[in-house]
């Protein structure tokens, strides 16, 4: 059995929780490393939601430190660089994942961190909230808990990577809370750096597409999400199917430029119907709609509780992973990795599978010789593998013939580097580049009965095949989980639908900004409890992606333990929700979180401040009350009179949290960002030098990463992943291309 030691705050507390979902021992060592963050909420709903399964032990000095480490397979702390260091850090064995605000180098590895002030520098704060109105803080834990979702991810790479070679198990993982934030952006940067554009905020409005918004309703909220490729089912929805082409509306832009008049026309027609009345319509119209439910509703949510999503610790329901194992042996029922895992103990976990090239020796990066066939798309699907590519997978995109849209590109796309759609628009697309670096591309027609055979032929010799496609569309290719199956029985089969393939929900089209609404965020949200805000950010999606990431090392460890594959299904519904466990216990043990604008439950004072200039904020947090005191003395008055960067370095200096509510151009100069790397420019030659976000990882130092690669142009990698995965001689990939199976560029 896999052991872990964790040491710190909630971002390890949730990194020990997904290990021991995973079957592993987690030992907390209580009292080393006090919490970076402070928590939303009470301390025993935190105890109940990251600490069940736990076992306990009091720190008493460095010295017994170590030897607990030496027993330990993995050590996680997060704490501030001085702390580790303090502790010996770099004396202990095993895989070692520090967690810290800013990363163990850089300039500002030490200054002083809140969640509040993380959120502001990472460019997420001034997307939400109200135009011309301070921007909204995002409450809970969404920071500290992704960073510990990398580092699980991160460090069961690593575990897998010993399993397949028996090698040393000494590596070093470098987090950064603040790098975490950055890679999880959808478009903040790619719109600057590729068309000079600077994101703004709109209340809950998504901003660059409409409508997707909260509208009010005879029993509270709901979202829609009808996006150009929804908007004629969404008028017709409405009953007024004459909408589609209305000149007002017809366009994406003219959406966005009508915006007041269609708000006007979805309130007339839906705003007297229920939430229930107007979720049955998108379902039936097959619209993204969501009914912005509070916490209480939640938590007696019938599709959550039909697909048994609860645990129950003390009479409490605690939610679980985002993520499930399907057992082909039983029918369909659910799967607990723990079973597996304590079942396979060291020796299996120990015991390498070997491939007909040899077992894959213990090297960076530590998923080398992982073979992913990823048909995923937009955002979640790509964001997870994404992640899987940059830790070294041999992830092959297996893209449909016009999955980038026509030869004149994908309507509305834009974001261009240099601004220039080129002869090539579909391979110049920013937000394509960013999410799909260190990738192949496979353009193939899966509909094609050849296709269709190389596809099987593919999957026989991959390990993982991903996908977030709708609950029906693998089965309509004849591709669902029997086949795949049929083909190679140890294949691990990552499915991403939106509400999961069982329950009530289950057929409902989903998309981030309507499923956010149902998880209860948007009910702890807002600058107070009267009207709720939607992030505007989409925030299902970016968890989702992680979750799907940690879904495939998980399955990947259970295979080295069992020598079987898995039937993996990843909920965006069920992933948001499971990131809002402690407002969801608290709730349960008589609290009552409410939305309390920039402020936070656990500080004397925190808020978003008006900085010198037009739009400019810092957040600023004082966690005690001489650091208020302060706070008053550096201010003399109004925080509006100072510069947002002066200001944040005269309140590091005097011990104070506060960071500048950074835009995308701040972003690319961050000196502590900039130290470290983050911002990668990978080259091609066809492309101008554009920076895009890298990972918040960092293994062994290796800030260079140079095994990482651009994006690939469609189908470019047709002829060497042929070649290399099944033997293709180039003959055989022309004749293909010939067919019209294979193409390097979308039809017509």
């Amino acid at each position: 059995m896999t052991t872990v030691l964790e040491l710190g705050g909630f971002a390890a507390g949730f990194c020990g929780r997904m290990f021991v979902h995973g079957g592993a021992e987690v030992v907390r060592v209580e009292g080393a490393i006090p919490p970076v963050t402070d928590a939303w909420v009470s301390e025993r709903a935190m105890e109940i939601f990251l600490h069940t399964g736990k076992r306990r032990v009091n720190f008493t000095d460095a010295h017994a430190l170590r030897r607990l480490a030496a027993e330990a397979d993995v050590v996680i702390a997060e704490g501030m660089p001085d702390q580790l260091e303090t502790l010996g850090w770099e004396s202990l064995d095993g895989i070692r994942v520090a967690i810290t605000p800013f990363g163990m180098t850089g300039p500002r590895r030490q200054w002083h961190a809140s969640a509040s002030a993380l959120q502001a520098m990472a460019g997420q704060t001034y997307l939400m909230g109200d135009p011309g109105a301070a921007p909204l803080t995002l409450p809970g834990h969404y920071t500290e808990y992704q960073s510990g979702q990398y580092g699980y991810i991160s460090a069961s790479a690593c575990l897998h990577a010993i399993d397949r070679s028996r090698g040393s198990p000494r590596r070093s993982i470098d987090i950064s809370m603040l790098e975490t934030l950055l890679s999880l952006s959808q478009m903040t940067t790619v719109m600057w750096t590729c068309s000079g554009r600077v994101r703004t905020r709109h209340g809950s409005n998504y901003g660059v597409l409409y409508p997707a918004n909260l509208f009010p309703c005879a029993d509270g909220w709901f979202h829609i999400t009808a996006t150009h490729r929804f908007w004629g089912a969404f008028a017709r929805m409405l009953g007024r199917p004459e909408l589609e082409h209305d000149p007002r509306f017809a366009t994406g832009p003219a959406r966005n430029e009508n915006q007041e008049a269609l708000d006007e026309i979805i309130v007339e027609v839906l705003g007297q119907k229920t939430r229930a009345e107007i979720q049955r319509l998108g379902e039936l119209a097959r619209v993204p709609t969501g009914a912005l439910k509070g916490l209480d509703e939640v938590l007696v949510d019938p599709h959550l509780s039909e697909r048994e999503f609860w645990r129950t610790v003390e009479g409490v329901r605690v939610p679980s992973l985002g993520f499930r194992f399907r057992d082909e042996r039983s029918g369909g029922r659910d799967w607990e990795p723990v079973e597996a895992a304590k079942a396979g103990g060291t020796e299996g976990r120990n015991s390498a599978i070997a491939r007909e090239d040899g077992l894959i020796p213990d090297a960076t990066p530590p998923l080398a010789g992982v073979r992913i066939l990823d048909l995923t798309h937009v955002w979640a699907g790509p964001l997870g593998t994404r992640i899987l590519g940059d830790l070294g997978a041999d992830v092959v995109k297996v893209e449909r013939p016009m999955g980038r849209g026509g030869v004149s590109g994908t309507p509305g796309a834009g974001n261009y580097p240099g601004g220039e759609k080129g002869e090539d628009p579909w391979n110049r697309q920013g937000t394509f580049l960013k999410l799909n670096r260190n990738k192949k591309s496979l353009a193939i027609d899966l509909k094609k009965p050849e296709g269709h055979r190389v596809f099987l032929d593919l999957v026989r010799v991959a390990d993982v095949v991903i996908e977030n496609f709708s609950a029906r569309s693998m089965p309509a290719l004849n591709l669902g989980y029997d086949v795949l199956r049929a083909a190679n029985e140890k294949i691990i089969y990552v499915s991403m639908p939106g509400y999961g393939r069982t329950g009530p929900y289950s057929d409902r089209v989903a998309y981030g900004p309507s499923v956010e609404a149902m998880t209860g965020l948007n009910a702890v949200m807002g600058y107070s409890p009267a009207e709720p805000r939607n992030t505007a950010v989409a925030l299902p999606d970016p968890i989702g992606g992680v979750t799907a990431a940690a879904a495939v090392v998980t399955a990947l460890i259970r295979r080295e333990a069992t020598g079987r594959g898995a039937f993996v299904e990843r909920s965006m519904h069920e992933s948001g929700v499971s990131l809002m466990g402690e407002f969801l216990v608290e709730r349960q043990l008589g609290g009552n979180p409410q939305p309390i604008g920039n402020a936070h439950p656990a500080h004397p004072f925190s808020d978003v401040l008006r900085a010198r200039g037009e739009d400019e904020w810092i957040a600023v947090t004082c966690k005690t009350e001489a650091e208020r005191a302060t706070l008053e003395r550096i201010l003399d008055g109004d925080a509006s009179d100072h510069d947002k960067h002066d200001l944040t370095e005269r309140l590091q200096a005097a011990g104070i949290a506060a960071g500048p509510v950074n835009i995308a151009p701040d972003l690319l100069v961050d000196p502590q960002v900039s130290a470290r790397c983050f911002f990668v420019r990978l080259e091609r030659e066809d492309l101008p030098s554009t920076p895009m976000p890298g990972s918040p990882v960092v293994i062994d130092g290796d800030f260079e990463r140079s095994y990482w690669h651009v994006a690939p142009r469609l189908g470019e990698h047709n002829r060497q992943v042929l070649k290399d995965w099944l033997g293709f001689d180039a003959e055989e990939t022309v004749r293909l291309q010939r067919e019209g199976v294979l193409v390097d560029r979308p039809p017509g």
